[in-house]
């Protein structure tokens, strides 16, 4: 299973945060948008809940834009 983690890369001791914990169901190929609060990414595992999402990192909010998944999705300019 995939999740989405962070980890501060200027941290002394970095420690890691979840970001995603969906059981059975695959988060992956995460893209920061351009002001670094959100990250857009790929969720496979669930016909419900598979698709493309956006994820507030901040807030937490997980927000659904399209039910078709798909590799790679990033932010245009």
């Amino acid at each position: 299973q995939y999740d989405l983690w962070l980890i501060e890369p200027d941290a002394t001791v970095p420690t890691p945060t979840r970001l995603t914990q969906t059981e059975d169901i695959d988060e992956r190929f995460p893209s920061w948008s351009p002001d670094g609060t959100m990250l857009v990414f790929d969720r496979q595992g669930s016909k419900r809940l598979s698709g493309l999402y956006v994820l507030d990192v901040f807030v937490g909010g997980v927000t659904s834009l399209s039910a078709k998944s798909g590799r790679f999705p990033d932010w245009a300019p």
